[in-house]
């Protein structure tokens, strides 16, 4: 419970009385403000068999054998929920999240992960529905994650995610577009100045026909940090009309770090559109240049270009005390 108690006074500035939040602190719900549209229960366990017959990786095995409980969050209609996550304590979490009707803004802010951490989040985005998933991890010990998502028909899927981690990193994250003209859209902003590897992997299944996903990464590395970022595109037969696009870019601060983009498509079939790039390089010697001359410090403009760099994380977020919050713990690592 210390991570809680540290973070007692930045909660309180995080969220707003009248707003619908949950805070989790080792995988219990310990403080909620919840519509009646929102239900949350234990033990409750997400059976993706239900949906897709798709095999299971060991970590997500080893998640289900030793998770003492599950937790399971059901949203029906329009909504804006704000989760805040701590840990100190619990080395394996798990987390269901099933949207059955509505457009649907998560705020998922992880506070803290103070543990050597397995975590595993499934999602459901069920017919016609919209969710718009905001992400932010900040953890202090080695994370190991995986993320399912599985969209039905209509279903779209939108996330801007920040990971801002403080040692090893295995991000895993796996969406399934099942049905017919469902959608996946990521921008993804990843920062590694922990001066170990950070290994993010990314893989989009497209089922249905009609289906389109598009795959954003903007990666920085510093302080001897090496990162890792594999995009995988997977056409399966019968996807008739399948668009995906996969774009990786990256800004090295160093000679000593390294950024690895890794671009896959396995296409099974023949009408489909599917391009992929990368652009990995140090900032632009000119521009620092230019900054300068207007009177900035070498590190004031780095900084500054840094940030535009970033940018996609916050353009569509309008939440203004995350948007702070974040802010100033980018003013730390930046």
């Amino acid at each position: 419970m210390k991570q809680l108690k540290d973070a007692q006074g930045v909660i309180s500035h995080l969220i707003n009385n009248d707003e619908d939040y949950i805070i989790f602190n080792d995988g219990k719900a310990i403080s909620q403000n919840i519509n009646e549209s929102i239900d949350i229960d234990v033990d409750e366990y997400f059976n993706s068999n239900d949906i897709v017959d798709i095999e299971k990786s060991l970590l997500e095995k080893e998640i289900e054998e030793n998770v003492p409980f599950s937790t399971s969050i059901k949203i029906d209609g329009d909504n804006n929920l704000k989760i805040i996550q701590l840990s100190d304590e619990q080395k394996y979490l798990n987390y269901n999240i099933i949207v059955r009707k509505g457009q649907v803004n998560i705020s998922y802010i992880n506070l803290g992960i103070d543990i050597d951490a397995k975590a595993k989040i499934e999602l459901l985005c069920s017919k016609n529905t919209v969710v718009n998933f905001t992400s932010y991890t900040n953890a202090t010990k080695p994370l190991t994650s995986v993320v399912n998502v599985y969209c039905l028909e209509n279903a779209i899927f939108n996330i801007h995610d920040l990971s801002l981690n403080e040692k090893i990193v295995d991000n895993n994250v796996n969406v399934y577009l099942l049905k017919n003209n469902s959608e996946s859209h990521f921008n993804n902003v990843i920062i590694n100045g922990s001066g170990d590897k950070q290994v993010f992997n990314y893989y989009v299944y497209h089922y249905g026909r009609d289906t389109k996903s598009t795959l954003n990464n903007y990666g920085i590395s510093k302080n001897t940090s090496q990162l890792i970022i594999n995009n995988n595109g997977i056409v399966q037969k019968g996807a008739v009309n399948a668009d995906l696009d996969q774009r990786s870019k990256g800004v090295i601060l160093d000679m000593f770090s390294s950024i690895s983009a890794n671009p896959f498509l396995l296409i099974n079939d023949n009408d489909v559109m599917a391009g992929h790039g990368a652009a990995i390089g140090a900032l632009n010697d000119e521009d620092l240049f230019y900054l300068m001359s207007r009177g900035l410090t070498e590190n004031e403009a780095t900084s500054l270009m840094i940030r535009a760099f970033i940018n996609p994380f916050f353009r569509d977020f309008n939440d203004k005390k995350v948007t702070e919050y974040i802010n100033n713990t980018l003013s730390k690592y930046l």
